[in-house]
């Protein structure tokens, strides 16, 4: 509610206020709502102590005893050096957003645009979507691989849902067997694959793979029926293996089916393969779109707001000016994100914003 630097500013004011008054504490204490003053010292012997312990609870309780404060100190007592701190208190409050609406993710990085993605994913969180598997194409350096990085933001904020992450290059994507990928997820979901015995036959193969892993997904450890997101990156034409291919559309389909399609979900930010016939009609698609200025000055915008020494008028001057740094040498449409997104997050990481 109070800004660290507002506090200070209102204890000021209110302990100048009241030390000339006869009695400092009883002055306090009548500043305090009725409600509230069982919370407070019943018998206060520093002033400055009991002011902070008295705004304290205020704040506590939420803006409107705070507000009372705020209006005692500038209509009676003339501290107009306040009104700022009221008129932002006053404001209507901001409707906190789903976390996979976030423009910033994880404090500090950007996440311009993407509606239809985010649209998608949201309906993914229910579990009785029944899409449960997402396939995401688009441009190089469009994007994609953020989608892990939003799908991150977002589990820190909910209970149950754990994400499992494999990418691969296209210099690392042919050391990316079946069992390497299956042996990672299982270890990400805390437990062990076990002795592996290949067959000749492939499909067998993968299919008993994918079985492991559903079953590591099931038990996760200190994670009662654990939701889980696979998430897999970089699977391009050149890093995809024809052994591994199989192993996703084994995955995928055990995805589709009974508890596991309300628990789990796969997304696949890169995967240079088309999903069989027999589960296509369970996978969403996503292609990446350009993004535009207003969509970067967006993130900017909701950067700059979390700077606690701007006013309300300072805001656009500045947003204006930061957008114009990060996307100079760079012509509408966007679609290669990567000079900009690195910018944006020097801008964002280094405070600058």
């Amino acid at each position: 509610m109070l800004l660290d630097h507002e506090k200070a500013s209102v204890l000021r004011e209110l302990l100048d206020v009241v030390s000339s008054d006869p009695s400092p504490a009883h002055a306090l204490r009548l500043l305090t709502p009725e409600a509230l003053r069982q919370n407070l010292s019943a018998s206060p012997t520093v002033v400055a102590v009991f002011a902070e312990e008295v705004l304290s609870v205020c704040i506590r309780a939420g803006p409107g005893p705070v507000l009372d404060i705020l209006n005692y100190l500038i209509d009676d007592k003339g501290r107009l050096g306040l009104e700022m701190v009221r008129l932002r208190l006053r404001a209507p409050q901001p409707v906190i957003a789903h976390p996979i609406e976030a423009e910033i993710i994880a404090g500090a990085y950007p996440f311009a645009d993407r509606q239809r993605l985010r649209q998608t994913l949201r309906k993914m969180i229910d579990p009785g979507h029944d899409r449960p598997i997402l396939q995401i194409t688009g441009d190089r350096r469009s994007g994609k691989s953020w989608t892990y990085q939003l799908l991150r933001h977002w589990a820190r904020e909910e209970t149950g849902h754990v994400i499992c992450h494999y990418e691969v290059t296209e210099d690392s994507g042919p050391d990316a067997g079946p069992s390497e990928v299956a042996c990672d997820l299982v270890a990400q979901l805390g437990g062990m694959i076990g002795n592996l015995s290949q067959t000749t036959n492939e499909d067998a193969y993968a299919n008993d793979l994918a079985q492991r892993v559903i079953r590591a997904a099931n038990t996760v450890p200190d994670v009662p029926d654990a939701r889980v997101w696979f998430v897999f990156d970089g699977f391009s034409q050149k890093a995809l293996r024809a052994d591994t291919a199989k192993f996703f559309l084994a995955l995928s389909l055990h995805c589709t089916k009974g508890i596991n399609a309300r628990r789990h979900r796969v997304v696949f930010c890169e995967l240079a393969y088309a999903l069989a016939a027999k589960i296509r009609m369970n996978v969403a698609t996503y292609e990446t779109e350009p993004l535009t200025r207003d969509h970067i000055r967006n993130v900017v915008s909701a950067a700059v707001a979390l700077r606690s020494n701007l006013t309300a008028t300072d805001i656009p001057a500045i947003t204006d000016a930061i957008t114009d740094a990060v996307l100079q040498g760079n012509a509408e449409p966007y679609v290669d994100l990567s000079e900009i997104g690195a910018r944006l997050e020097l801008h964002i990481c280094e405070g600058q914003v």
